[in-house]
């Protein structure tokens, strides 16, 4: 009769164990299509979204900080949530964090106007009302 040990001193076999929840900083806005979250993991994670905080949806894998959301669309409120992965083992998911892409309001401009001044310096005024 022989004694099986597995001693792991560091508490699971890195192979096998379930990763730890990755934290997900203050999100920063890049423009009107993407959002950057910074991300604090020692496993590579899963990065997943929603508009109503309610139905998420995967929006890819990520290893790295910050996490680069692109393809949003414009003016819209998103949340995201992430959870680690370890081969098949998958972390709980963090705590959501969110932040509104840039809207961008239409500006007209009116080619027919060539004035001297706009034609020789390149130079134009826009006035533009926002909502």
């Amino acid at each position: 009769m022989g004694l099986n040990l597995n001693l792991n001193i560091n508490g699971a076999k890195r192979g096998l164990a379930t990763p730890p929840i990755p934290v997900l900083g203050t999100p920063v806005v890049i423009s009107d299509t993407q959002i950057n979250i910074p991300v604090t993991s020692t496993f590579p994670y899963e990065m997943w979204y929603s508009t109503d905080n309610v139905t998420y949806t995967k929006h890819g894998d990520g290893s790295a900080t910050p996490y680069e959301a692109t393809g949003l669309t414009a003016g819209t409120l998103y949340y995201f949530k992430a959870r680690g992965v370890n081969g098949s083992k998958l972390s709980e998911f963090s705590t959501a964090t969110n932040a509104t892409t840039y809207s961008w309001y239409g500006v007209t401009i009116d080619e027919s106007n060539t004035s001297p001044d706009l034609t020789r310096t390149g130079l134009m005024t826009l006035h533009a009302s926002l909502p």
